[in-house]
């Protein structure tokens, strides 16, 4: 059975990474960050927020479902992507290279564009299971593991990968994506034990009880990042901001309103694939003939952004309807 308080929040965050992607000069460097810390880590806190009531399996079965929801959609995704890159590029619109570039991003599991997400997600789902599987010495291993790998990226990027060009970032792309998974199941692991120990006396709670606790933890997330607590502890704030809203979408989910962004955590899946390497490059290749401009800027980015919405409509019925196998499913729904 869905939940759609969940739904809700999946809506929430792939609408804020929509507007992150298309506003260009508009919101202030706090908005952009408060935005930024929840958005993606709350597609990591619900995964584990959902496995709280599963045990965990990490066997034949479980591999062969993720393949189907997560793998399918990668490679798929992934082709449609390298298609629609190699076109543009034969029509002159984008240099050859873009495609070679997606390519390799694609083979080493970086992603192109935001499908770097869809490994991220699998990976640290795997390492989470690892955690909870294996005794005191295999979670201490997990542990130790992710603090050499997330400090050691931090040095690497600081000294290596955006200061040493082409090859620096042709280096970085295998190393990034190692990067998300351990930083993935740690988001993961704080949805799975906030769900199991906290989820029944949220639901027990009173309205203004809920209304409260949300409002105290995203007022504790809202001063972390202006006072930049979140550049150093992203893990810690992605958990505080995505447990908040969690609470307030829980509050909500009866208004009207909520089925929208129901609506579109529902088909998260299709927004996060096609909403940046496709439709926004359309919207920029719009702008660039149709009103002079190299990017999208301004209001008019913001204008882009309603239509790009507007836009994921039809493509959602698409995939749904006509291609559902691209998302990893057998039949229409």
């Amino acid at each position: 059975m869905r939940k759609t308080y969940i739904d809700i929040l999946k809506g929430i965050s792939i609408l804020a990474i929509m507007l992150l992607h298309f506003e260009n000069g508009i919101f202030s460097s706090a908005v952009n960050a408060w935005i930024g810390g929840f958005m993606i880590n709350a597609f990591f806190f619900v995964s584990g927020w959902l496995q709280a009531d599963h045990p965990v399996k990490l066997e034949k079965a479980y591999f062969q479902r993720r393949w189907r929801s997560l793998g399918i959609p990668y490679l798929a995704f992934t082709l449609l992507i390298l298609v629609f890159d190699l076109l543009m590029a034969l029509l002159g619109e984008m240099p050859l290279y873009i495609f070679c570039r997606d390519a390799y991003k694609a083979l080493v599991l970086r992603g192109i564009g935001t499908l770097w997400f869809i490994p991220a997600l699998w990976g640290g789902e795997i390492l989470f299971a690892c955690f909870r599987k294996w005794k005191l010495t295999g979670k201490i291993v997990v542990i130790f593991l992710t603090l050499i790998v997330l400090q050691g990226y931090a040095w690497w990027a600081f000294h290596f990968a955006h200061t040493s060009g082409a090859l620096g970032r042709i280096l970085d792309a295998p190393i990034y994506a190692l990067n998300c998974c351990f930083g993935a199941w740690i988001i993961i692991a704080g949805g799975f034990y906030l769900a199991r120990f906290c989820e029944k006396y949220i639901f027990e709670a009173s309205l203004p009880q809920k209304i409260i606790s949300a409002f105290l933890l995203l007022v504790w997330y809202t001063l972390c990042v202006n006072f930049d607590f979140n550049a150093n502890f992203s893990w810690m704030t992605g958990i505080v901001s995505s447990f908040g809203l969690l609470i307030f979408c829980m509050v909500l989910e009866t208004l009207p309103v909520m089925k929208f962004f129901s609506f579109l955590g529902r088909n998260s899946l299709i927004l996060m694939a096609t909403h940046y390497s496709i439709v926004q490059e359309l919207c920029i290749l719009i702008n660039r003939h149709y009103f002079g401009g190299k990017e999208l800027l301004g209001w008019r980015a913001l204008a882009f952004f309603g239509i790009a919405l507007l836009l994921e409509y039809p493509l959602v019925w698409f995939f749904n309807r006509v291609c559902p196998f691209m998302l990893g499913k057998s039949k229409q729904v």
